[in-house]
């Protein structure tokens, strides 16, 4: 009985060491190609995004609505709200007038947390497409 669970732990320690000096545990991805290859050109950078999001402050009541101004440039743009519960969502321009997306807050804007609020490639359609009739 002592030596079966001897044997045992051994086994899973000799697991854990291949694993931990193993790529797979630090992470560490093969070379991409074939060996003597030159590696592959890095990514081109990719443009700032045309919209940036920036939250406003909320007010400190737990049911207040969350707010955000969509940018241009420096220029406010719009104004994206939606309530505590995301149940309700819109968009009030800079010129006064008020507008529905569609769909739903997830449809619209992605981030939150540790990440920044972005705009969904739907998002910057639709407010193409509505801002366009301003010019």
């Amino acid at each position: 009985m002592f030596v079966t669970r001897l044997l045992i732990a051994v086994g899973v320690l000799a697991i854990l060491g291949v694993l931990y000096y193993s790529r797979f545990w630090r992470g560490r991805q093969p070379p991409e190609g074939k060996p003597g290859e030159p590696p592959a050109p890095p990514p081109e950078p990719q443009p700032p995004p045309r919209y940036t999001v920036h939250e406003r402050p909320r007010d400190t009541k737990a049911s207040s609505n969350y707010e955000f101004d969509i940018l241009e440039g420096d220029r406010v743009v719009a104004r994206y709200w939606f309530d505590f519960r995301g149940d309700e969502h819109g968009v009030r321009f800079s010129d006064g007038r008020e507008a529905w997306p569609g769909g739903r807050v997830d449809d619209f804007i992605s981030g939150g947390g540790p990440y920044p609020p972005l705009l969904t490639p739907r998002a910057i359609a639709w407010l193409e497409n509505e801002l366009a009739h301003d010019r």
